[in-house]
Order: structure tokens, then sequence, then C-alpha cells
């Protein structure tokens, strides 16, 4: 089907075709670099069968080679992206469940990334433990260092058994500082946990 609409600037792929059993995008044999209008993809993977999710989408990530604005649903794992974005600048990380190696894996496939969105939720087939906001605040500095707008909302059913919501609310308070005066990040949408 892909191969039918080369000028495609935007795609949204979601659970069905992800389901065990289901078409991955390795079948699709996408020659590489064939995508080249496609810019802001939008994937969710929900298939927790599969070690490493971004198996289903390497065959994708390299037939687009210019994307700039890419929208990840649903992701537990990263071991590797498959692919550098060399031209991403716009990241969003939706009800991910993903501890620092994942999301330091994602960071450094992105390295011009300005603009993060990252919304955290524990889901109970995911990492064993949230990362915390000082592994975060590494992560950027080390593989994000464009980065000028993060909206980091982690949501805290997970941290209770990290010390309680206090605790952890005063890391994000220092993590958010520490970014601003590193001067990496200019405009904090938010650094935030909600219920």
């Amino acid at each position: 089907m892909l191969r039918l609409c080369p000028g495609i600037e935007e795609l949204r792929c979601g659970d069905e075709i992800l389901v065990p059993g289901g078409t991955r995008w390795t079948e699709f044999n996408l020659p590489k670099g064939s995508l080249v209008k496609l810019r802001h993809p939008d994937v969710c993977c929900d298939d927790v069968e599969v070690p490493s999710w971004t198996d289903n989408f390497t065959t994708l990530f390299q037939a687009t080679p210019n994307i700039t604005h890419l929208i990840i649903s649903h992701v537990v794992h990263c071991e590797a992206m498959g692919a550098t974005f060399e031209r991403l600048t716009d990241l969003d990380l939706k009800l991910c469940d993903l501890d620092a190696n994942s999301f330091g894996t994602i960071l450094r496939a992105c390295p011009r990334l300005e603009r993060l969105k990252f919304l955290w939720e524990m889901a109970d087939w995911g990492a064993s433990r949230p990362f915390m906001p000082e592994e975060a605040t590494r992560n950027i500095l080390e593989y994000a260092p464009n980065l000028n707008f993060l909206d980091l909302n982690m949501q805290d059913c997970a941290w209770n058994h990290l010390g309680g919501r206090i605790d952890v609310a005063r890391q994000f308070s220092e993590a958010s500082r520490a970014l601003t005066a590193q001067g990496i990040v200019s405009t904090f949408e938010s650094m935030r946990l909600t219920r």
C-alpha cells in the first residue's frame, strides 16, 4: 500500500497493524529512502511479544530519511532504533514505560532534537522501575544538546515504592533547575507528576 503512495507526508499506524501474527513493516518491503516526503509518522506498538519493537519499524524508518516529527506510543523497551533521524527535531513519546537505557537509546537516534514531549506511564509489562528525574537529566544533557522545549509528564502511580511522591517531586524540581542552568532547555512547558 505505501509503495503506491510515494508522496505520503503523514502516516498513523495503529495497534491493529502490530498485533501478534499481524502484518509487520518488514513485510512491506519498502526500499531504503523510498518515502522521502514522509515527515510525520505516528507509530504505536502494543505487541509485548516482540523483543525490540523497532524490529517492526526498521524498514519504515529506513524508507523515511526526512522525518522531522515522530510520535511513538506504548513502547516499553528499546535496544536500538534501526535508524538515525538526522532531520528529526520534534519527538513525542506517549504512554511509554521506558527505563533510563531505553530513553537514552531513543535520544541518541535523534541528534538534532529540539522539542521533546514525554508522557510516561507505568505498564504492568514495562520497565522494572521508572527512571528517576536525575537519570532523565543525565540522558538529556548527554544526548539532546539542542533541546529547547521539554514537557516531561510522569504518571505517579509507580512512585510509592521509590520513596514517595514528595521525594520524586523534589527531584523533578532539581532536575528542571539543572537543565535550565546548563542552558540546555530554555523553555520548560513542565516537568510534572500527575495522577
